[in-house]
């Protein structure tokens, strides 16, 4: 178990495990879910602001000295954006999320892991989505409904993280150190093996097309949506560099960009996602675990 986890206690287990739950909504598509309104109530919000201000705090050792490329340290993200897209209407927030992302599944900020990778070979990214599945299926969860995702989206790992967050703190609370210690080691190795090495730069990706749109377009979205999404882009960075130096993962200066295979993973196996390989037993993604993109 790593220093940096060990000093947590269970009130910072549970404001990364509401985090992490709020996170992971931002980068589902609206239209996804049923509810018409708000994701969060004012209430919720206002926890959420506190549940990132206790992040802050427990990660104010970090420095720009210590972080990979395209990360940001906490400090230097607001959590406000966050809470205007949980608090906005779904019909504002597809609006945007359809502006930004398209219909199709975008070259240029492609919000799947396996995308990222520098191997074009099918065969070796159904074996990283089928690494990721078996994490999943270790818990006992998997993607659910009505439109389910590929199990390397953002949102799904992201969600997976907050759900072993919350999975320590019951446990620590509960005096159980072995569970603590088996969701901590399931922790470390996803966030080595999974989401830290691409998320920053699938974060800066999204920047850099809101961007690109917004100098291109006479017309857009909700202008505060829009730049919400970019502060959101802020927080997930600022959360990566968390979730690393947590799980102890060393800071990496390698540059990775978007890879999409002319293919689509699904199509060459469509059991890829429940197969029920072990994590152990999956080739892992070839890159290092926290490379991100040029320019950062």
């Amino acid at each position: 178990m790593t220093a940096a986890i060990q000093s947590l206690t269970t009130d910072d287990l549970a404001a990364r495990a509401m985090f992490g739950v709020a996170i992971s909504h931002a980068w589902r598509d609206p239209m996804a879910r049923s509810q018409e309104g708000p994701i969060a109530s004012p209430e919720e919000l206002e926890a959420l602001r506190d549940a990132w201000l206790a992040i802050v705090r427990s990660s104010a050792e970090l420095d720009m000295a210590e972080l990979s490329l395209g990360e940001l340290t906490p400090q230097l993200a607001s959590i406000e954006p966050l809470v205007d897209w949980l608090g906005a209407p779904k019909s504002q927030r597809a609006e945007v999320f359809d502006s930004v992302f398209g219909l199709v599944v975008s070259k240029d900020c492609p919000p799947y892991e396996t995308d990222y990778c520098h191997w074009e070979d099918p065969t070796y990214r159904a074996s990283q989505m089928a690494d990721v599945g078996g994490f999943y299926q270790a818990f006992g969860v998997q993607p659910g409904g009505d439109r389910p995702e590929r199990p390397d989206h953002v949102a799904i790992e992201l969600e997976f993280i907050a759900l072993l967050h919350e999975k320590m703190r019951i446990a620590l609370a509960a005096g159980e150190a072995e569970h603590v210690q088996i969701c901590r080691e399931a922790l470390d190795s996803f966030v080595r093996d999974h989401a830290g090495w691409w998320m920053p730069t699938f974060a800066r990706c999204v920047q850099r097309r809101i961007e690109r749109h917004s100098d291109a377009q006479t017309s857009t979205p909700p202008h505060d949506l829009v730049t919400a999404l970019v502060g959101i882009g802020d927080l997930l960075r600022a959360w990566a560099a968390v979730l690393r130096t947590d799980a102890g993962v060393p800071a990496s200066r390698e540059i990775i960009a978007p890879n999409p295979p002319s293919y689509r993973p699904e199509e060459e196996d469509d059991a890829c996602s429940s197969c029920g390989l072990h994590p152990a037993e999956a080739r892992t993604c070839g890159q290092p675990a926290t490379a991100t993109p040029k320019g950062d």
